[in-house]
């Protein structure tokens, strides 16, 4: 097990960890009465997930599960003991595990009121439990305005720092059908995350550009295609523009790739910027400046020095941010995480807690 030297009396930040609810009843005291039946008849948590996305057994470890019974990541006592003392963790952001998949569905109402009730779920059964955990708070993207709503109600909470997103949907987030969030999460002093794993869900569109992909190794490979149109949406509609305050934190999807979209993006927009007038700057530096990416399922080559170089032109240390995915099947703790590892200082300290602390203003 390599020793992660340099870190030693600056404990790390997690960035993605994924917490869920023992059984659906949980949920009840939080949800208005009138769709009560409606969460009883949903067997597990509310997801649609084709069988055969599913890799290995399932997705998450086992071992992570409560000793008292109930899921991983269903118990605040169990996450603070196996995982943030264990790691000497400062923080621990917040994701919910199954949750985001709310914004895929074709109804308004009773997504609404689910997020609602989870973020109330979150804060109470949660944040209140250790200040060391750091809320991502949920909203149905169907209605943009009750979003904002939802935003101003919970978003002053000392403890939540974003608004967590799926990265499955029907449009690119940058559209200006999603101002009101983009205005919200800003007036808040909120991020937004972007988290795959919806992608195909419910109402959203194909999880690849080509349409359905047959096995779980094609869907995790094209996952950096959906938050590459994301994040050309933000940037070209003028997002950071407006809200130069926010930033977009992208979850589970690598970061690699954004070395030749920024080169692609700044070609193109050269012989085309009348398109986007209100863009003062190359695209690439408003990536640069507004997008962070968890290292979790970060791309891993045989030599950790080809990784260094693809990221180098994006400000690689800069931009990255320590996230285990716990408790998913192939979590890394952080001697696993090969630009942890591989990284020298003054490197390693920023991508292990340094960039996270400026980010969530955290002190």
């Amino acid at each position: 097990m390599t020793e992660l030297t340099g870190l030693a009396g600056s404990p790390l930040i997690d960035c993605d960890v994924h917490v869920t609810w023992r059984e659906n009843a949980e949920l009840l005291p939080y949800l208005p009465r009138v769709w009560h039946d409606r969460l009883r008849a949903g067997r597990g948590a509310p997801r649609i997930q084709p069988a055969f996305y599913v890799p290995r057994r399932g997705f998450h470890k086992e071992a992570a599960a409560p000793s008292d019974g109930g899921p991983p990541g269903s118990d605040p006592e169990t996450l603070a003991r196996d995982w943030l003392d264990r790691h000497a963790l400062s923080h621990a952001v917040l994701t919910h595990r199954e949750a985001p998949v709310l914004s895929t569905w074709g109804d308004v109402e009773y997504p609404t009121a689910l997020a609602s009730a989870l973020n109330d779920w979150l804060i109470e059964r949660w944040l209140s439990k250790d200040p060391r955990f750091l809320g991502s708070i949920l909203v149905a993207t169907q209605d943009p305005r009750a979003a904002a709503a939802e935003i101003d109600r919970v978003g002053s909470h000392p403890q939540v720092v974003q608004v967590l997103h799926s990265a499955g949907t029907r449009q690119a987030y940058g559209v200006p059908t999603f101002a009101p969030i983009h205005e919200a999460a800003a007036r808040n002093g909120l991020h937004l995350a972007i988290h795959t794993g919806t992608e195909g869900l419910g109402t959203s569109n194909p999880p690849t550009p080509a349409g359905w992909p047959s096995y779980a190794i094609e869907w995790r490979a094209a996952q950096a295609s959906n938050l590459s149109a994301h994040l050309v949406s933000l940037v070209t509609e003028g997002v950071f523009v407006r809200y130069p305050q926010l930033s977009v934190v992208l979850l589970e999807g690598g970061a690699a790739w954004l070395t030749q979209l920024l080169w692609r993006l700044d070609k193109n927009f050269k012989p085309m910027r009348s398109e986007c007038p209100w863009l003062t700057e190359l695209p690439s530096a408003y990536l640069r400046r507004h997008v962070r990416f968890g290292t979790h399922r970060l791309e891993r080559p045989a030599d950790p020095a080809h990784l260094w170089t693809v990221l180098r032109p994006m400000d690689g240390a800069r931009c990255l941010m320590y996230a285990s995915g716990y408790p998913h099947w192939d979590m890394e703790a952080p001697e696993e995480v090969q630009v942890l590892t591989s990284a020298g200082e003054p490197d390693r300290t920023q991508i292990g807690h340094q960039n996270a602390r400026a980010l969530y203003r955290l002190g």
